[in-house]
């Protein structure tokens, strides 16, 4: 009997080592410390398959970053130094650009440092920094277009009140508030909306946890 029992024991053994998913998980108590240390990381699948591509994809890249910055800064500076552009318009421009230069900064120098260097991986918290910006970047854009409508309107109806309505002081409040409205809702979207939802969105919604609080709050109401 037991000669039985020993047999079946080390058939379920045999058994459970040769599952593909056991099969698959580190033994060894260091190599599970080191993959427990790669969770604070994100892997960049789509790098994988570039291989000897990458130089070419890296200029590409470089050469678009470049034509963005030269471009962008040409007519920034082309504002900022011609005083008979120092309206209204050209001032919102001006500040549409600058937002392109945050956006596409936060992009592609990530992108051309990883392509160069083969790295695979992207911390946690540098993916939320690249991440913030460059929806900052995107509110920003919509702000300034809204305020850019906004102007075109007024100056397209109310021609000869255009400079009464959107005097310099009005200008400098409507970027002023573009750029922290931008970043409030930013802020809040990373900040504040995911303590406030994650626990409804991971928490409550499962069963376990659902019944558990059910079970609370039925037994503190009784």
């Amino acid at each position: 009997m037991q000669d039985i029992l020993h047999f079946i024991s080390l058939s379920q053994e045999d058994n459970f080592t040769k599952d593909p998913i056991i099969k698959g998980l580190p033994t060894h108590p260091e190599t599970l410390m080191e993959n427990a240390s790669d969770e604070n990381n994100i892997k960049l699948m789509a790098f994988q398959d570039i291989g000897s591509n990458k130089h070419i994809y890296f200029f590409i890249a470089l050469i678009v970053y470049l034509l963005i910055i030269l471009f962008n800064c040409s007519v920034i500076f082309t504002i900022l130094l011609d005083k008979g552009l120092h309206e209204p318009m050209y001032i919102f421009l001006c500040n549409l650009l600058l937002s392109e230069l945050v956006g596409s900064s936060s992009f592609y120098i990530k992108f051309l440092f990883d392509i160069q260097t083969d790295m695979l991986v992207i911390s946690r918290p540098a993916c939320f920094i690249q991440s913030f910006f460059i929806s900052l970047y995107v509110s920003v854009e919509i702000s300034v277009l809204m305020v850019m409508a906004h102007d075109r309107y007024i100056a397209i109806n109310f021609p000869l009140h255009y400079f009464c309505l959107i005097s310099t002081r009005k200008v400098q409040i409507f970027i002023f508030v573009a750029w922290m409205y931008s970043v409030l809702v930013v802020t809040t979207k990373y900040l504040t909306v995911p303590p406030l939802l994650n626990p409804l969105t991971y928490g409550i919604i499962l069963p376990g946890i659902r019944k558990r609080i059910i079970y609370i709050v039925s037994s503190k109401m009784k």
